[in-house]
């Protein structure tokens, strides 16, 4: 008679080695959250600063522009420019953090929602021998209270 000999082959993982294995893969997983988080976070981050760079600039653009071709100005309270044109009154001033633009109409949005103005100033830099020269200081930051960004820019109304 022939005696087989059954050996016990262990075929599954012991439970310490599926503990392992286990903390390995939540070790992996917990970095690529974590990865996942911080690329969305600086994406946003990222596009805040965008947004509010485009705005501000484009809205210095605009001022610089009007005051070039005008004719007169007047500065009230420092925040508000009046500005007289060939075409008409134009009025740059803010209303519940919104830069405005009033020319004829009623006022247009120079932002828009996604940004705050924080500070508008207009300054006469004009001596009495120059041209009427005007600098402005204009601060944005967005809703989510990042850091506030100052604009500058100055022009010279053409005469």
């Amino acid at each position: 008679m022939k005696i087989q000999i059954i050996k016990n082959k262990n075929s599954g993982f012991s439970l310490i080695e599926a503990i392992i294995y286990v903390a390995i893969l939540g070790t992996f997983i917990f970095a690529f959250v974590s990865f996942s988080n911080m690329m969305t976070t600086s994406r946003i981050n990222n596009q805040i600063i965008l947004e509010i760079n485009n705005q501000g600039n484009q809205a210095i653009k605009t001022i610089t522009r009007y005051i070039r071709n005008s004719t007169a100005f007047s500065i009230s309270n420092s925040s508000t420019l009046d500005l007289t044109t060939p075409n008409g009154n134009v009025n740059f001033s803010v209303s519940g953090g919104i830069l405005n633009i009033t020319e004829g109409q009623g006022p247009i949005a120079l932002t828009n929602n996604k940004v705050i103005v924080n500070n508008l100033v207009f300054l006469n830099l004009s001596q009495n021998s120059t041209a009427e020269n005007i600098k402005i200081n204009l601060t944005l930051e967005s809703n989510s209270n990042t850091t506030p960004v100052t604009f500058y820019g100055s022009a010279s109304i053409r005469k």
